[in-house]
């Protein structure tokens, strides 16, 4: 009996500190500032020009897309290239192989679309790796998709 009482009671005192504690720290956390849209248009715009680029091939009533980066860039294994599309929809790209360590992709990196399916919009997310750094960064691509 002691014990449940002691244990009730240490509940108690301890509920009442976390909600102290809890209102205390809200309060001191510090708002970040918001983004403009122009902010936010000027970042996608300089990504945009760093960003890998994509050459389209047509392959019958298919196109094939293949993501190209700078001379002795590579592409991150972990994060593949990956087209979203405004309606939802995903576009993958595959290589045909990875690095022995397999934190990169080797050979073409491509996704076949179907024309049917196209025009289409979207955003392309790669991770890519420059080789004067030692760190893989993330491009985005706005990226319009036509039957050609």
């Amino acid at each position: 009996m002691r014990r449940w009482l002691l244990l009730v009671l240490m509940s108690a005192c301890s509920s009442s500190e976390r909600e102290a504690t809890s209102s205390e720290s809200a309060s001191s956390i510090l708002a970040l500032p918001q983004q403009t849209d122009s902010a936010r248009r000027l970042a996608l715009a300089y990504e945009q020009d760093s960003a890998p680029s994509l050459r389209t091939t047509r392959l019958g009533d298919s196109l094939r897309f293949e993501v190209l980066v700078e001379r002795g860039a590579q592409l991150n294994a972990l994060l593949p290239p990956v087209i979203e599309l405004d309606g939802g929809g995903r576009v993958v790209f595959q290589a045909t192989g990875v690095t022995a360590d397999s934190a990169y992709l080797t050979g073409p990196t491509t996704a076949v679309v179907a024309r049917l399916g196209l025009p289409a919009q979207g955003l392309l997310r790669t991770s890519y790796c420059r080789a004067s750094e030692r760190l893989c960064r993330t491009g985005r691509r706005v990226v319009r998709l036509s039957g050609m």
